[in-house]
């Protein structure tokens, strides 16, 4: 009898890069892949990852609002009920919780809980209140990320084994290196890819390059929340900051020639959560780093300075101070032996432990 592997995540798949491996590792082992997710934006950018496969059968719920997330636990009922899968994999809490729902009807299934977005607070006191529930029921299996695993055990009192798994990238994805246009020749490109949005001191980093050297130039891409962009623009304009250009909802093929062509990386995270204070060896605009061998400045928090002092792979800065990102910036521009040293140590880091074949061995028993 074949293996059924059902995931289900309310969220659009394309932007959980370690999922799209995960779902790649399983239709190459053969296993039927049922994947029920609430959209894909792009189809472009989500086979730009997935290998199309006689393996994959994929359900989009269209619907963004009550009705869809009924439709979603429908949708979930009936191909459990169809295909019997012999584990689900629910990607963060509103998959689990329709999830438990399902194992009520079908007792022998697995509950893998693969989860990408722990954090605790008030606002989600209920929500948390119902995980930490449904985590200690039998047969239901937690996959979180190496740094979190520790916490998550302390604060919902866990006893079962959690498997860490880092989220990382391939080392057999080989996207095509292109250049950017001739404007950007001979410029040294430190870019930020992610999200805009809070909590990431994008409005220091962006007032940071008055003080940059001529040659260096800030590139960002991502996707704006809270109208965060315009706000960014509005200080770009206002300080005449000539050195910053802003991308939005680039493609995947964007996204990696700006990865290609960029000399370094930043990923600033200001303490404003759990998720935040531990991104370290977590962060995914960490990972974009390692995979495409570019050093990357990162907040200097307690979290990466420990994570530092073991991999040597970043250049740490006050990310609150405009002064000493532009410093950074300037030292690393200039100090090629430290240039050198931080790109061979990132190689070293993603051939060695954080790509996702080395990762996915930690999972493997589970998931074959």
């Amino acid at each position: 009898m074949k293996k059924i592997t059902l995931i289900s995540i309310w969220a659009d798949p394309s932007h959980y890069i370690n999922l799209l491996f995960l779902i790649n590792y399983l239709i190459k082992k053969r296993q039927k892949t049922i994947l029920i997710c609430k959209s894909i934006e792009n189809k472009r950018d989500f086979y730009y990852f997935i290998k199309k496969s006689p393996y994959l059968e994929i359900k989009i719920i269209k619907r963004n609002s009550r009705m869809g997330m009924i439709e979603f636990f429908l949708t979930k009922l009936y191909y459990v009920f169809r295909f019997r899968p012999s584990k689900i994999i629910a990607i963060n809490f509103i998959s689990l919780f329709f999830t438990i729902i399902l194992k009520f009807f079908l007792k022998k299934i697995y509950i893998i809980y693969y989860n990408f977005d722990f954090d605790i607070s008030e606002k989600l006191k209920i929500n948390n209140n119902i995980e930490k529930l449904i985590i200690n029921l039998d047969k239901v299996i937690i996959i979180i990320s190496k740094k979190k695993t520790k916490l998550y055990k302390k604060i919902y009192k866990l006893k079962k084994k959690i498997y860490p798994l880092y989220n990382c990238f391939s080392k057999l994805f080989k996207p095509k290196k292109k250049l950017l246009s001739k404007k950007f020749i001979k410029k040294k490109i430190f870019i930020r890819l992610g999200s805009y949005n809070e909590g990431h001191n994008l409005e220091e980093l962006i007032r940071s390059t008055k003080y940059w050297k001529k040659n260096c130039i800030l590139i960002m891409a991502g996707i704006s929340h809270n109208n965060y962009l315009c706000k960014l623009k509005k200080i770009k304009k206002k300080f005449r900051l000539s050195k910053v250009t802003m991308m939005e909802k680039v493609t995947y093929k964007m996204w990696f020639k700006l990865l290609n062509n960029a000399y370094a990386g930043f990923a600033l995270y200001e303490p404003i959560n759990i998720s935040h204070k531990n991104m370290a060896g977590t962060s995914q605009k960490l990972n974009n780093y390692f995979f495409s061998n570019k050093p990357a400045i990162a907040t200097k928090s307690l979290d990466f300075i420990k994570f530092n002092k073991k991999f040597k792979t970043l250049l740490l800065v006050d990310s609150s101070s405009e002064y000493d990102i532009a410093r950074k910036v300037n030292e690393l521009s200039i100090n090629k032996k430290k240039y050198r040293k931080l790109k061979k140590n990132t190689l070293n880091v993603f051939n060695n432990i954080f790509n996702f074949e080395k990762q996915v061995l930690q999972v493997s028993k589970i998931l074959d």
